[in-house]
């Protein structure tokens, strides 16, 4: 099975939403992190290795809310949560959890 940072890194230049609020975003993915292009004309760069922690910890759990990004995976950077949650939306078997916002479910490849 492919990698799941792989398969951000073929999904470059496609839009991510937020996940709050469905505000929509470029992203480009490449071997050293992902940075997300606001339509304002912001950027905002996300290292790969956090990234693949939120991959990883999606995976493991099943679920990953905004309070288990921020702060313990993106530490004091509070925008970051919120566009690292968009990427994280974009990969195949992950939704959103209908009653909360804020949370992802991960449901395998193929779901």
């Amino acid at each position: 099975m492919e990698n799941l940072y792989d398969q951000l890194i073929r999904m470059s230049e496609l839009n991510c939403y937020t996940v709050s609020r469905d505000i929509p975003a470029r992203m480009k993915a490449d071997a050293h992190g992902v940075t997300i292009n606001y339509q304002s004309g912001g950027e905002l760069f996300i290292p790969r290795a956090i990234v693949e922690t939120a991959i990883g910890r999606l995976v493991r759990q099943r679920s990953l809310n905004k309070d288990e990004v921020h702060p313990e995976i993106t530490s004091e950077h509070g925008p970051m949560t919120d566009r690292l949650m968009a990427v994280l939306r974009m990969l195949p078997g992950v939704e959103i959890k209908k009653k909360v916002l804020r949370e992802l479910v991960y449901r395998g490849p193929g779901y």
